[in-house]
């Protein structure tokens, strides 16, 4: 079908066991998604198991539903092995796609089968056009399952967009909302050691959180979050509200308060059902039905009362909450109302709502099997032949014939075999998925066939039918057309570049990276590396005896108060926007740049030293609305000399992608060559992974604060032995953060939602002295950014700085400056150039634990 036609788009009902398959594929689902391997993000819905993957997918099939096999969590390298031999057995069994997070994931399922077809994790946090384009240039990929936190002029835009890529959306439409912005959360690897991002979520945001302003203690004088606990428990200490509000406001948090715990982070149950038909008039292609953990009777009712609203009924929503809700539904996002409303948590009231006789009436919603397909009988029975039973599927869709032969009927001693007798035996389909179109008969004169001969070629019948529809199922999605799909790194570059196997070190894997490049390349294509601006990001691969401390965070606003052992480090990365008027400064002012007097420092340098290192920060998390903004902003980076900018997502990859683009295509040429540096955000944790950032040209890698540092340096090893038959300053820079309060969650709706001095979304100054409080009574500051995003900061920073082996195997480590004095960043930088080790409370994140 055309991707103008509107059609009605699939139910998409999640399977954790094989009652939830069973009510999710009886009570009429489109599609099922599950995983059978560690590798998904519900590594506890494992009631199915890859030994099984096969009967589960022909059961599907024969219910005429699609099977989606989950591998969307993080690799490391030591899993790479495991994770092919899953997704080798999955693809094997029949699964019609898999949905993937990590890149590797997406490369190694190519090699096991070219044509299978990938869809983006919500893991992947889509949350613009500029994704979609990021992640159409993916080979394989024709989904993309868009994040929670859209509204829906939002999801019409993007829908819209993805539509002319002949890119699928796919759209939670019931169940749990993540508080955090799916791969945006770090929270409960920190505090518990369990990675939400490999599907280990110990719902961290589920326990209780109070929320606090003003009276905070500094991180200062916190306890080390993630290695140490607060010795003291007192409960809800620094619960108070020092902002000024109005008495609506007021009346939010007073009801707030009076929860019987505080759950400051828990948002209640999204439920879209009632905005079906919108959503299906809009294009997306399909929704999705959270809750791999719960029962086959909440999949059942949900499945049944989502076909209801999309056949144009109300959906029983009261029957839905009492199934499962925390504190009933909300739809927040979706209607761009980010407020107090959204809050709720699982309630007494919530747990005693579902009674008995609910439980009863869902579940006789799948305990029965349903016709779902007509079919026309056709009875042959002739003499001294074996009798045969012809059922072919009456929808012309399905076009499935199937027949089977049975016993020689016997001369009929007495009364001869007739047609209506024989109908009586065929047409008992009850208890299948077929009922009668058509029958009709041709018998013989005087023959008789046995009642128990004539239900045996029926079963007979009935099972090669099955046989036949799960044989076209799986036959039709094979059939994959690929010709059409965007390549986001074959240009320019042999047919043959592919390794054959991603799995090993040597250069096969990354050959094609910057294989053969002309020496005119980079004025056609924009991503390719200046090995002049280059020289000095990959000098550190000809010296391993120390890392290079060129990625010193600051915050732009704060650029004016640097002191000079900050603005003589090898790079700075400053946050674009707020202030863009220094950098325009910087660029016009007569010779030199002036650091405000407040720092105490009189350092004067040239305009140019600054902007060569200067790396822009953009934010990894941005929406459609930022897209004309972020544009403006990166075009007068460019023009003023701007060499290096980060990303934090597929989304900033193709808004990046698509500006480059765009100005080649209007023959205005770039000066100099952009060069993109990957934040830890991106989630990069293996070398398949820096291979295929390499390949769409990322300079710089910054790896994930989930990664150990003895894989860390295992990684940043590969590389470099991958890249050593060619050029050095071909291999991109691997690096860490070293330094800071790390970004535990990003958050589109605030804790604090409507009760900000000012308006939430910008409005940074605001968010001074708020934090949330935890039951150890540790305070976590909160504070938001030009997009709306709030993002919540660890108590206490994260300080290597006397694990000098494991920054030496680096290729860089960043010190990241949030809200450190101009004296502490001297002091911190100082301690990093000596390896001295901090006194104060820290932790060591995540390098020096076991994270699950």
């Amino acid at each position: 079908m055309k991707k103008n036609m509107i059609k009605m788009p699939e139910i998409l009902a999640p399977v954790g066991d094989w009652n939830m398959l069973k009510a999710a594929c009886i009570c009429g689902a489109d599609a099922v998604y599950l995983g059978a391997s560690k590798f998904n993000a519900r590594v506890k819905a494992d009631g199915i198991t890859l030994d099984h993957l096969e009967e589960v997918c022909h059961y599907a099939h024969l219910h005429g539903a699609n099977v989606y096999f989950t591998a969307n969590t993080i690799l490391f390298d030591d899993e790479l092995k495991d994770a092919e031999k899953s997704l080798r057995m999955a693809i094997r069994s029949g699964v019609d796609a898999l949905i993937i997070q990590d890149f590797a994931t997406a490369e190694i399922a190519r090699n096991i089968e070219a044509g299978i077809e990938l869809h983006a994790s919500t893991q992947m946090s889509v949350t613009t056009s500029a994704g979609i384009d990021a992640v159409s240039r993916i080979d394989g990929l024709k989904r993309a399952v868009l994040a929670r936190e859209l509204s829906k002029d939002e999801i019409r835009m993007i829908t819209a967009h993805a539509r002319q890529l002949d890119i699928d959306t796919e759209v939670f439409v019931h169940g749990a909302h993540c508080m955090s912005i799916s791969g945006q959360c770090i929270i409960s690897s920190m505090i518990g050691g369990r990675s939400g991002n490999r599907g280990q979520c110990a719902q961290t945001c589920r326990l209780p959180w109070s929320l606090s302003a003003g009276s905070a203690k500094t991180a200062d004088n916190q306890k080390n979050t993630g290695n140490q606990k607060n010795a003291s428990n007192q409960k809800n200490a620094s619960n108070q509200y020092s902002c000024r509000r109005n008495s609506h406001n007021n009346q939010n948090l007073k009801n707030h308060q009076n929860q019987e715990e505080q759950h400051a982070l828990s948002l209640k149950d999204l439920s879209l059902l009632p905005h079906a038909k919108e959503l299906a008039d809009m294009g997306v292609h399909s929704l999705k039905i959270e809750g791999r953990l719960k029962r086959p009777e909440y999949v059942a009712l949900t499945v049944t009362e989502l076909k209801a609203a999309l056949e144009g009924r109300n959906p029983d929503i009261e029957s839905l909450s009492k199934v499962f809700s925390r504190s009933g539904f909300t739809d927040g996002y979706y209607a761009d109302k980010r407020t107090y409303d959204m809050f709720g948590y699982r309630r007494s009231e919530d747990y005693t709502s579902l009674s008995d006789q609910l439980y009863k009436d869902a579940r006789a919603l799948y305990d029965k099997e349903h016709a779902i397909y007509p079919v026309d009988l056709y009875l042959t029975v002739a003499k001294e032949k074996p009798a045969s039973l012809v059922m072919s599927t009456a929808d012309v869709k399905t076009a499935v014939t199937a027949s089977a032969n049975g016993a020689i009927p016997e001369a009929a001693i007495n009364v001869p075999l007739t047609e209506e007798k024989a109908k009586t035996s065929i047409c008992k389909l009850g208890g299948t998925l077929f009922e009668v179109n058509s029958f009709m008969a041709q018998i013989d004169d005087g023959v008789m066939l046995r009642a128990s001969e004539m239900n045996a070629l029926r079963r007979d019948a009935v099972t090669m039918l099955e046989a036949a529809l799960i044989a076209a199922h799986e036959s039709s999605a094979k059939d994959i057309d690929i010709s059409n799909r965007q390549e986001y790194h074959h240009h320019n570059q042999p047919s043959d570049q592919l390794t054959k196997n991603p799995l090993n070190h040597d250069s096969e894997i990354m050959a094609d990276v910057h294989q053969n490049q002309p020496d005119n390349q980079s004025a056609k294509n924009p991503l390719n590396h200046d090995s002049a601006i280059m020289a000095d990001v990959h000098q550190n691969h000809q010296s391993s005896n120390h890392s290079r401390l060129r990625g010193r965070v600051i915050r732009i606003e704060k650029f004016e108060q640097a002191t000079k052992s900050v603005l003589k480090s090898d790079y700075i990365i400053a946050t674009l926007g707020l202030h863009k008027s220094i950098l325009c400064k910087l660029n016009e002012n007569c010779d030199t740049f002036n650091t405000n007097s407040n720092s105490n420092t009189n350092y004067t340098d040239s305009a140019t030293t600054y902007l060569r290192k200067c790396i822009l920060e953009l934010p990894d998390i941005f929406f459609e609305h930022d897209i004309p903004k972020l544009t403006e902003e990166m075009e007068t980076a460019i023009s003023i000399g701007i060499r290096y900018v980060t990303c934090g997502s597929v989304n900033t990859f193709g808004l990046l992608q698509d500006l480059l683009q765009n100005k080649n295509e209007n023959n205005s040429m770039i000066d100099n060559q952009l060069n993109f540096v990957a934040m830890p955000s991106c989630n990069i944790t293996n070398k398949i992974a820096v291979s295929e950032l390499a390949k769409r040209g990322i300079s710089n890698i910054t790896l994930s604060l989930e990664v150990t540092a003895d894989r860390a340096m295992k990684l940043r090893n590969a590389v470099v032995a991958t890249f050593s038959q060619e050029n050095v300053l071909k291999a991109p820079s691997v690096g860490i953060v070293a330094y800071g309060k790390l970004p535990l969650m990003k958050l589109r709706v605030c804790p604090y939602a409507g009760n900000c001095l000012g308006n939430c979304a910008g409005m940074t100054d605001a968010c001074a002295g708020r934090t949330l409080t935890d039951r150890y009574n540790t305070h976590f500051k909160v504070k938001g950014d030009s997009t709306g995003i709030s993002t919540v900061y660890n108590s206490v920073p994260l300080d290597i700085a006397d694990r000098v082996k494991f920054i030496n195997a680096m290729d860089y480590h960043i010190l990241s400056f949030t809200d450190e004095s101009p004296a502490s960043m001297d002091h911190i930088i100082a301690r990093f150039d000596s390896g001295v080790k901090t006194q104060s409370n820290h932790t060591s994140g995540l390098y020096y634990r076991n994270v699950l």
